[in-house]
């Protein structure tokens, strides 16, 4: 620090030849001062200068750990919102999959209850069929009595009457009847057709439920 002093050890006076040596010394003196005070101010100066690098590490540092921690946080918040996402797409998928199946199960009661009433109809029809069979058989029994009973002297006219009058009533039946199975077989006919339709309609809804 020899050479920090403003003037310096080897500073030469003027020599001045009438100036007094008490003027010389006090001048040195006063060099001397000036000299120690820039000294201390120039280490006052290196000493601030160097807690002021101190300080601008310790404010960098900072920064960089507030960088790391925005990062961290940066990522984190991206993968919770990546998380809440495919949460709520779970959700949504689990949602969708229960109305699927709750669709399904109602799909698959009202099936039930039309096979059930598809079969009702086909007993009903099954029973018609027996009457109708029963009716012709009542009817024939009642047809062989009464010609059994016909007297032999009856006149033709008489005869004609009633061979029209049983074809008649043989032929109303038997149309009335026909009438009646067709009904019903067309009505079992648009039924099984609602079924078979639902029943793709189901299967189209539980392929897209396991999509």
């Amino acid at each position: 620090m020899e050479n920090s002093g403003l003037f310096g050890p080897n500073l030469k006076l003027p020599s001045i030849g009438d100036m007094k040596s008490g003027y010389e010394k006090e001048l040195n003196l006063l060099k001397n001062e000036i000299d120690a005070a820039f000294e201390r101010k120039h280490k006052d100066l290196i000493k601030e200068v160097s807690e002021l690098r101190i300080i601008c590490q310790a404010k960098k540092d900072e920064i960089e750990n507030l960088k790391s921690v925005l990062a961290t946080r940066a990522q984190n918040n991206k993968r919770k919102c990546l998380s809440e996402k495919e949460n709520n797409d779970l959700q949504k998928k689990l949602q969708d999959r229960k109305e699927t199946d709750n669709q399904s199960e109602s799909l698959k009661r009202n099936l039930g209850i039309q096979q059930e009433e598809n079969s009702m109809l086909k007993d009903r029809l099954a029973d018609v069929s027996r009457q109708h069979s029963i009716l012709q058989e009542n009817y024939q029994k009642l047809l062989n009595v009464m010609t059994s009973e016909k007297r032999t002297d009856s006149n033709e006219n008489k005869t004609n009457v009633e061979g029209n009058t049983s074809n008649f009533l043989n032929v109303l039946i038997a149309e009335e009847t026909e009438k009646y199975i067709r009904e019903e077989s067309e009505h079992c006919e648009i039924l099984q057709s609602k079924i078979n339709r639902e029943i793709q309609e189901l299967k189209r809804t539980l392929q897209d439920g396991a999509i």
